[in-house]
């Protein structure tokens, strides 16, 4: 067990399991437990900041050593985040400990990354085993492909069918088929790769920040009401069958669905499927059988995560919703955009009624209600008295720098990104922030960012002494000992936390450390990279040429050193 969980018993999270998986790990790789007492195991995490393995284990491999000691690191912060990231590293660990032949073809259920196998394929990664068949991200003629691979030949009729429906459809949010064979008497199917990384992987990195894009939060029920109107199901609707991928130059981001191994299940197992996605009210049908109301539920529910980065909550949420009579979807409010929150609160309570009767009737009706939540999102929030045209230059002449931004008749969108992401309340407020903040704000599109822009200028050109102001603001001459308020300088503050951590002239190990904070908060070129959000420790060691466990030390011992820091 962590020893959060030990000391803490009301520690939860994905943290827990991964420490617990890291210690596994240790137990079966040296062949002993990680300490017979937890006095021992304390011991133990604050002398090697975490289980080391290369104590007990002879020519213990350097990847093998980071696995265990980052999966059960004592501070949570810089353990691994996730049991993906946990497997992601410890297929890390198995190409380190075999070497890839570099001659002939491998059987595909026998590959890893770096091996090729029959058909010109170059295997990328394992993508992950399922109950009936292996995922590879493969490589052939310079583009990548998922190769589905059935385990035995007792499962080529499942991947046979999945097949079949896949050549059926075709929708811009669903994969397409490419090609079907076998190798070794194992049937095999190649499609279209998904995207990069797949929505729930997408929702955990960053949040629900990801739902803003028009083509993300419509994707889902797109694709589902296609499936709908061709008469064919899904049956497992969830962030994890739907891959992620930039959609063309900019922000916005492509869905597309995947995985219909299901697809063909009789609609008298209610059980198939993935709960809290799977319709808990199943049982109550007469007679029980799956239907298309409970396709809808796990869209509905894909979509409500989408938005809050979290799931509804279901009665006391520890009994089983299905077996509960009063047993209703707790609508969390709060979570939704202010200027939206009244027509996503009516929509999730329809779409997630207990009562398959209050639900939308087909997948259209509920598409449609869906995209009338976001009608006015690119509308002024408000106009001119009179019925008069929207004119910024005239709320303006009568503003003053203590004018509420929302009194400007901005769109949904932009009021969103400025009162969520920058909690920018006044006109003064506004120029207080660098454009390039906005700019590279995460979930931001390009036409609610030349919005911003162009209402910063306008205010320069109204208020020239709020400018002045703000230009002075930026490099503030605070007097010896007093610190610099982060309100009054943004853009110094980070300066100011990075000279306050490392020192005003970095050399040896701490350049490097100077150079992965800027890199991670996007203050070097990095950022013109990975426009999409904030850098993660893999891109910034590949960036800086350093390992992934030396980032993970400089991140530790920047901590360390905040902590004592006065300032």
């Amino acid at each position: 067990m962590a020893p959060e969980a030990l000391t803490d018993k009301t520690a939860s999270g994905e943290y827990l399991d991964v420490f617990s998986l890291g210690a596994i790990a240790y137990h079966l790789f040296s062949g002993k437990p990680p300490a017979a007492t937890f006095f021992e195991l304390s011991q133990k995490l604050k002398e090697g900041n975490g289980l080391q393995i290369s104590s007990v284990l002879d020519g213990a491999g350097k990847e093998l050593q980071f696995l265990i000691q980052y999966s059960t690191y004592p501070e949570v912060t810089s353990r691994l985040d996730s049991s993906s990231e946990f497997l992601a590293y410890l297929e890390k660990v198995e190409e380190e400990l075999t070497k890839p032949d570099d001659e002939g073809t491998k059987p595909p259920l026998e590959a890893k990354a770096k091996d090729r196998i029959e058909g010109g394929f170059l295997v990328k990664s394992r993508l992950g085993k399922g109950a009936c068949s292996l995922a590879l991200l493969v490589e052939r003629g310079g583009a990548e492909y998922v190769l589905k691979v059935a385990l035995d030949s007792e499962h080529n009729t499942r991947l046979r069918d999945e097949a079949g429906v896949l050549t059926k459809l075709h929708h811009q949010n669903i994969v397409d088929l490419v090609q079907t064979f076998q190798i070794d008497g194992l049937f095999c199917l190649l499609t279209q790769k998904a995207g990069d990384t797949t929505l729930a992987e997408r929702l955990r990195q960053e949040g629900s920040s990801t739902w803003t894009c028009s083509s993300v939060r419509r994707g889902p029920a797109r694709a589902v009401n296609y499936l709908e109107q061709e008469g064919i199901p899904h049956r497992d609707i969830k962030p994890d069958n739907i891959g992620v991928r930039p959609l063309g130059r900019g922000d916005k981001l492509h869905l597309a669905l995947f995985d219909f191994s299901l697809s063909r299940t009789p609609a008298e197992q209610i059980r198939a499927g993935t709960p809290p996605y799977l319709d808990p009210f199943l049982g109550q049908r007469t007679p029980p059988r799956w239907d298309l109301h409970a396709e809808r539920f796990a869209v509905a529910m894909t979509l409500y995560e989408m938005a809050t980065g979290a799931l509804p909550v279901w009665g006391d949420g520890k009994s089983d919703p299905g077996h509960c009579s009063t047993a209703r979807a707790t609508i969390e409010s709060e979570l939704f955009e202010p200027n939206l929150r009244e027509a996503m609160t009516a929509f999730f309570r329809k779409a997630l009624s207990r009562d398959i009767g209050n639900r939308f009737d087909n997948c259209d009706e509920m598409l449609r209600a869906w995209r009338k939540i976001f009608e006015s999102i690119d509308q002024p929030s408000r106009g001119t008295d009179h019925g008069q045209e929207y004119d910024l230059d005239s709320l303006l002449a009568n503003a003053t720098p203590d004018t509420q931004i929302a009194e400007l008749g901005l769109s949904t969108r932009a009021m969103n990104v400025l009162d969520r992401l920058l909690n920018i309340i006044a006109l003064r407020d506004l120029l207080r922030v660098p454009l390039n903040r906005i700019y590279k704000a995460r979930g931001v599109g390009n036409k609610t960012r030349r919005e911003i822009g162009g209402l910063v200028r306008k205010i320069r050109q109204r208020f020239p002494e709020l400018q002045e102001q703000a230009v002075e603001g930026a490099e503030p001459q605070a007097e010896a000992g007093e610190p610099v308020e982060e309100a009054e300088a943004p853009a110094q503050s980070i300066d100011q936390i990075v000279r306050n951590a490392l020192g005003s002239q970095p050399r040896g190990k701490v350049q490097t450390a100077w150079h992965a904070v800027n890199a991670f908060l996007g203050l070097d070129d990095l950022a013109t990279q990975a426009p999409m959000g904030w850098p993660s420790q893999v891109e910034v060691a590949e960036h800086l040429a350093v390992t992934r466990a030396r980032v993970a030390q400089i991140l530790v011992t920047l901590r360390h050193r905040w902590r004592k820091s006065r300032r």
